[in-house]
């Protein structure tokens, strides 16, 4: 399968090596509407012609850090035919008991532990743990060195900064 990055900015680039990683892709290319070239790749389109490239794709990733323009790009890409991609580091702990919705990333030495939830088109950065039984709701940021402590939620389309602890039970704001 091929799989088409929207997005060829810094968070762009670290999903490309994510899914590099992964080592499941047969090409892993880019989209963006203002860079030409991004790390060693030359850039295939804009996404005006994301229409058109679907012929040669088969799935997508939107990474782009803002949430809003995420989840609008995410459901242009779904109407368009695009399968969205799930990137998971391979150095990443992702119980086998939990869920993680279609769109995710999650980066390396990050840890979704059992009966978490991490719904779609959500970004769970490094050294964070989402603990047992919390949920992260759709299209939402959790930055590196977080914990999402049990039984709490992130609210959809919230952003968590680095170093933030949402105590069990609690609500992000």
């Amino acid at each position: 399968m091929n799989l088409l990055i929207i997005g060829a900015g810094g968070h762009g680039k670290c999903c490309y090596e994510i899914a590099s990683r992964m080592k499941c892709f047969e090409a892993v290319d880019f989209v963006d509407d203002h860079a030409k070239h991004v790390l060693d790749k030359k850039v295939v389109g804009t996404t005006e012609q994301l229409k058109l490239l679907h012929q040669r794709y088969d799935l997508a990733f939107v990474a782009i850090g803002n949430n809003q323009v995420r989840k609008e790009m995410t459901e242009l890409c779904k109407q368009i035919g695009y399968g969205i991609s799930t990137l998971i580091d391979p150095a990443a702990f992702v119980s086998s008991y939990c869920r993680i919705g279609e769109g995710c990333v999650i980066f390396p030495h990050a840890t979704v532990e059992a009966t978490a939830t991490v719904e779609k088109g959500c970004i769970i950065s490094s050294n964070t743990t989402i603990h047992h039984d919390a949920t992260v709701e759709e299209f939402s940021l959790v930055y590196s060195q977080c914990a999402i402590r049990p039984y709490s939620t992130v609210k959809e389309l919230t952003t968590i900064s680095s170093g933030t602890i949402i105590e069990g039970g609690k609500t992000s704001v």
